[in-house]
């Protein structure tokens, strides 16, 4: 009954596929669009009646200033006499735009700049950046607040690199610039491609992570998709188009990663633009090939071997362009590869119709899936073009077609369920002749009679055996009770070892107020923490985190604490950030890379100034004493921050933040456990809640007296709800 209806969804499919790459159009601005964007003219946008709170992000769309072959910063436009822009022209590719009389190619550098009329009530903002060819700076409000590779003036100085990304930048000025330098060396477009959005960093962090997380949802999908095809493959190798459509799905779902959010970019951060460019390239050129093999597989005599052959020299010779070429030539070649793409689209539909019209199986279904497809891959290059704004679609396309795959293979299985219809009724014919032999079946069961009473003493036999097997069974959970019982002595001598190594109460120091509470959840304890002494003077403090629980997490803790404290103490003169390598490089020479990451912050201090790194661990606060407000030490520069220690392939070298620290000031460090915990009703604590209890306490408390004050507030907001992770807190105040 179903292939009846196989037109409709022919019909329903290409109605949906149609409407589809308009729905991102319709509701790019998110939910809060309701009213007319404001758009920029001649440099200047008008913002001041834009209230993102409501309004929801706005599109930087219009005209900016454009200076082409300068390079410009927030000084140069401070001067008496202002420089004069070269043009005014929309933030997208700056090729074939007419400068000065000559007609711009890809190549070269430009500064583009706006002018924002905005409110004070517009303060936490960010900038959600795309691609920008191929590396930037930028600047707002006169501070450079985000970068993409080395903005150069040649190709030797500069870096590309694509980092989509969002740029966060507090301000209460009514007025300020947004300044881009762009260069870019090795593409053969130059500028932007994409439409810069301003709105609160809530919103549009937001609809990055959206983003981000429906890319990973699709690659995850397609990649199962393509292991499932692979399996299916090893199970009946005679029939190869899973082996192909798996292949496909592999390379598509890797595309899905180094395309729009770019994803692997992040997870690989120190591989070279050049490396992401040539696996775009391959992972592009690549998929034609499977794919032609693919539909080669499924219908060979509308799919000729002859054709085949053309797709895969087409692609191999693409493939080798790509490999001998540098990436502005093998990038170009790109949109003649997409007319290829194009072609290959049109031929594959022409194919399908023709395997429908000779009634070959399951072709309007595939025909369905690969018109969604198709359709897709035309928006995308499109896209990738500039000719539409619709966002990039292929992800969504390759999961549509593979739902039509699911659709082939379930009538496949219908059909085989018929099959098994008839074969019952054939089998019934067959009882009813079986019925006839009944008879002589009688003197049968009477000799059968005597091999059942021998079976009956074989069964006694096995009773025995099982009463044997439960006797072994009772002896081996008295030995499994013992284990338990000897593993509880070990839990309760390695807490006992581990306390004997850790001090029980604060040094006492001149000039500084100390307190730190540690709350474990069992007998041995995750955190550790330190303070270093040089004579009697505080040098410095610390506060680790070990993932995980038991004796292997408490083992860590103390070898970790006794690496800490002697790269510290050793090593006086050398910047701290060092010191935290020099910790993590002999954290992983002790015990290789760790099953159990851990996550720390140290603190140098010198007079009133105090060094602070930070390896993966949550923010410290500093609760002012001039002002009694509690605030987030290096909130405006989150560079600093590095990875967690013990994993080799964490290579990004550690940062470190130098602030000062006046009389009266209070730090607070803490482990995650106390802004991660949640009451009864599934609310968490977090770091707006701790940062509220700060400002609250007396502004001459005592270190103790404001520990006192934080784990009460934090005991009445949890409740009776049990702690579900090791809880450690230090205060350490300035007196």
């Amino acid at each position: 009954m179903f292939v009846r209806y196989v037109h409709k969804i022919v019909l329903a499919t290409i109605l949906i596929c149609i409407s589809a790459p308009i729905v991102p159009t319709c509701t790019s601005q998110g939910p809060h669009q309701v009213k007319r964007v404001p758009v920029a003219k001649k440099g200047v946008i008008n913002l001041k009646d834009w209230n993102f709170e409501k309004d929801g992000p706005i599109p930087l769309s219009g005209q900016w200033e454009f200076y082409w072959m300068r390079d410009l910063k927030p000084e140069d436009f401070k001067k008496p006499k202002s420089p004069e822009p070269d043009a005014y022209i929309p933030p997208r590719y700056w090729n074939n735009f007419v400068i000065k009389g000559k007609k711009l190619d890809g190549i070269g550098y430009a500064t583009y700049r706006l002018h924002v009329l905005g409110d004070r009530k517009n303060r936490e903002l960010a900038l959600r950046i795309r691609d920008v060819y191929m590396a930037y700076t930028i600047f707002a409000g006169g501070e450079r607040i985000g970068a993409a590779g080395r903005f150069g003036t040649d190709e030797a100085s500069e870096i590309p690199q694509y980092l989509p990304q969002v740029v966060d930048f507090p301000t209460a000025a009514h007025e300020y610039d947004i300044i881009m330098n762009v260069s870019n060396f090795h593409h053969f477009r130059g500028g932007m491609p994409n439409q810069i959005l301003l709105g609160n960093e809530r919103d549009i962090r937001g609809m990055r992570e959206i983003k981000l997380f429906s890319e990973i949802l699709f690659f995850g999908g397609i990649i199962l998709m393509g292991l499932y095809h692979l399996f299916l493959f090893a199970i009946r190798k005679k029939d190869r188009s899973p082996l192909y459509l798996g292949i496909f799905c592999v390379v598509i779902s890797l595309f899905t990663l180094i395309t729009g959010e770019r994803y692997l970019i992040y997870l690989f951060p120190d591989t070279s633009w050049n490396v992401f460019a040539l696996f775009i390239a391959l992972c592009y050129f690549f998929s034609m090939i499977v794919f032609s093999m693919y539909w080669n597989s499924l219908y060979p005599d509308e799919f000729p071997k002859i054709i085949l052959r053309v797709f895969q020299v087409i692609g191999t010779v693409f493939i080798i362009i790509a490999i001998v070429t540098p990436p502005r030539i093998f990038l170009y070649s790109t949109l003649i590869f997409d007319v290829m793409i194009i072609a290959g689209c049109v031929y594959v539909i022409y194919v399908l119709i023709i395997a429908a019209v000779k009634k070959r199986e399951g072709p309007l279904i595939f025909l369905a899936g690969f018109i969604i497809l198709s359709i897709f891959i035309v928006n995308d290059i499109l896209y990738d073009i500039g000719i539409i704004k619709t966002g990039q679609l292929f992800s969504m396309g390759i999961f549509l077609f593979l739902f039509f795959q699911s659709i082939a293979l379930s009538m496949r299985s219908g059909r085989s369920f018929a099959a098994i219809e008839n074969l019952s009724r054939e089998l019934k014919s067959k009882t009813d002749e079986l019925a006839e032999l009944n008879l002589s079946l009688e003197r049968k069961v009477q000799e059968r009679t005597k091999d059942l009473d021998k079976a009956q003493g074989e069964l006694k036999t096995l009773l025995s055996v099982f009463s044997e097997m439960n006797d072994n069974l009772f002896d081996v959970n008295r030995e499994l009770e013992y284990a338990q019982k000897t593993m509880q002595q070990d839990m309760e001598m390695a807490g006992s070892v581990q306390a004997q190594f850790f001090s029980k109460i604060p040094p006492t120091v001149e000039g500084w107020d100390l307190a730190f509470a540690l709350k474990p959840i069992a007998i041995v304890s995750g955190d550790l923490y330190d303070f270093y002494m040089t004579g009697d003077r505080l040098a410095g403090a610390s506060l680790f985190d070990v993932s995980g629980h038991g004796v292997a997490s408490g083992l860590i803790t103390m070898l970790a604490k006794s690496i800490s404290y002697r790269q510290f103490m050793h090593n006086p003169a050398a910047n701290l950030n060092h010191v935290l390598r020099m910790i993590n490089e002999e954290l992983i020479q002790e015990v290789g890379n760790l099953g159990n990451y851990i996550s720390g912050i140290m603190l140098r201090f010198t007079d009133g100034r105090v060094d602070y790194v930070n390896a993966g661990h949550p923010d410290i606060i500093i609760k002012r004493s001039d002002t009694g407000r509690a605030e987030i030490v290096g909130k405006g520069s989150r560079d600093f921050k590095g990875m967690f220690l013990g994993f080799s392939f964490f290579t990004r070298p550690y940062g470190m933040l130098t602030f000062e620290m006046k009389q009266g000031d209070a730090l607070v460090m803490y482990t995650d456990s106390l802004v991660e915990s949640i009451n009864g009703e599934e609310r968490q604590y977090g770091i707006r809640k701790l940062l509220n209890c700060c400002e609250s306490a007396f502004a001459d408390a005592t270190a103790t007296e404001l520990l006192d004050f934080i784990m009460n507030d934090f005991k009445t907001f949890i409740g009776e709800t049990p702690q579900m992770d090791d809880l450690t807190v230090i205060i350490i105040k300035k007196l």
